[in-house]
């Protein structure tokens, strides 16, 4: 490719083709996957290298939005499939590894929503394949795990991990939402009887630990009851319950406290506080003193001041609360204030760690701010340089799919395409063009 004119390459392999860009002496630099119309909503971002190092400088300029949409898939091969049939990412004779995705998230965005297209692999059965979907070689046996990492490289909470015959639930045909997020989020639902939960999307550096009482989450003054956290004192030494978060390794530059709490039976100088440290618990910052009846309420603290590698939150026992009078938490979150910008990895592995199966996976995705189309932005998807992509081959006739690529040449002018095992022998065509 040139930066004059485009470049079509007509016809498909049978079951997948995979090709190698090699831009400006560097291996796997990513581009742009694009094959609907429209244009992001902000356009003012240059795209990025999603891997670690400085980022290439280039002009500012508008890009086109980044959906597969639901035709013009990927189709990523299970660990068994030979590198015969053109998979050289997936399979035990090949990298044997994930292939990886980024999504590139500009600066002051609010929400950030993945979205994967028949994230199943064969529930649908064999009418899958004659739908251009998923194929399998005998019967279905394959699975995918997928994973998401936020641009400092630490791994996030999905909403389904893996696509197999059987699930996830809703997938078939249909777009999936992966992952949902309007910021980084620590949370303890307090759902299960223990101090080690993590329902949010990362989790905390430690577990809950009680001083002054038995550390056991199902029993003694401070407990876990009902879906709540509960305090009590017995008037020995003052009951205390803390946590841990790594806030600085997670990335946070804004963070935010918020729990549900209320009281039972308290007197009227019963006291409760909660405090905050940044450093590991050597001093604390008191919050909020907690005095008499609490009506059933949401308290919230910006507590960015204390964003450390061991940033603390406590509760602790003041005065009062003998006997049955008692302190309730639910709902503990720290969540930081916004999307991180930069490159959010998605990895879809079908190695050999994760399946021996070798059926086809034919996968969409698609990124945007919570709408997708109209009236919403759609954030640029990049792969890297090794794609599978293909046709099934039809029962009688033929079968075609088009694909559209916008590299991103971060020196010079000029990119190659070089396809590892290209054919079209078996009634499937189609094409794929390189474009700015």
């Amino acid at each position: 490719m040139n930066c004059a004119s485009p470049t079509s390459r007509r016809g498909l392999r049978r079951l997948s083709v995979l090709f190698l860009l090699v831009v400006a002496f560097a291996l796997l630099t990513p581009f742009v996957i694009n094959v609907s119309s429209g244009k992001v909503t902000d356009p003012t971002i240059a795209p990025q290298q999603p891997a670690p190092s400085a980022t290439p400088k280039a002009p500012a300029r508008v890009r086109p939005n980044s959906s597969t949409g639901t035709t013009s898939l990927f189709t990523i091969t299970g660990s068994s499939g030979s590198t015969d049939f053109g998979d050289y990412v997936s399979d035990t004779g090949g990298l044997n590894t994930s292939y990886r995705f980024y999504v590139e998230v500009p600066p002051g965005q609010s929400r950030l929503v993945v979205d994967l297209f028949d994230a199943d692999i064969g529930i649908g059965g064999a009418g899958e394949a004659t739908a251009g979907r998923d194929r399998n070689r005998g019967t279905y046996d394959s699975s995918a795990d997928y994973t998401i990492f936020s641009p400092n490289g630490t791994q996030r909470n999905t909403s389904f991990t893996t696509g197999t015959a059987t699930g996830p639930a809703g997938s078939d045909n249909a777009w999936l939402t992966l992952f949902d997020t309007t910021g980084d989020t620590m949370r303890d639902n307090f759902g299960t009887v223990a101090y080690n939960n993590n329902d949010g999307l990362i989790p905390f550096a430690g577990n809950w630990i009680e001083t002054n009482d038995n550390n056991n989450a199902a029993s003694g003054e401070i407990l876990i009851t009902g879906g709540e956290l509960r305090i009590e004192d017995n008037g020995g030494g003052l009951s205390t319950i803390e946590r841990e978060a790594n806030l600085t390794g997670q990335g946070f530059t804004t963070a935010t406290l918020s729990f549900n709490v209320r009281t039972q039976n308290v007197e009227a100088g019963d006291q409760m506080r909660v405090q905050v440290s940044n450093n590991g618990g050597g001093s604390w910052t008191t919050l909020e003193t907690f005095t008499g009846t609490i009506a059933a309420t949401t308290r919230s603290y910006d507590i960015t001041s204390s964003i450390a590698a061991n940033t603390r939150v406590r509760f602790i026992h003041v005065t009062g609360y003998t006997g049955t009078d008692r302190f309730f938490v639910d709902n503990f979150l720290i969540a930081e204030n916004g999307v991180d910008a930069g490159h959010w990895e998605v990895r879809v592995n079908m190695s050999g760690s994760v399946t021996a199966g070798d059926d086809i996976n034919a996968l969409g995705m698609r990124s945007h701010d919570g709408t997708a189309g109209a009236g919403g932005t759609e954030f640029n998807f990049y792969v890297d340089s090794i794609a599978a992509l293909g046709a099934n081959p039809p029962a009688s006739g033929t079968t075609s799919r088009s694909y559209t690529f916008h590299p991103y040449i971060t020196s010079g002018c000029n990119c190659s395409e070089n396809d590892f095992d290209f054919d079209s022998n078996n009634g499937n065509v189609g094409s794929m063009t390189f474009t700015d």
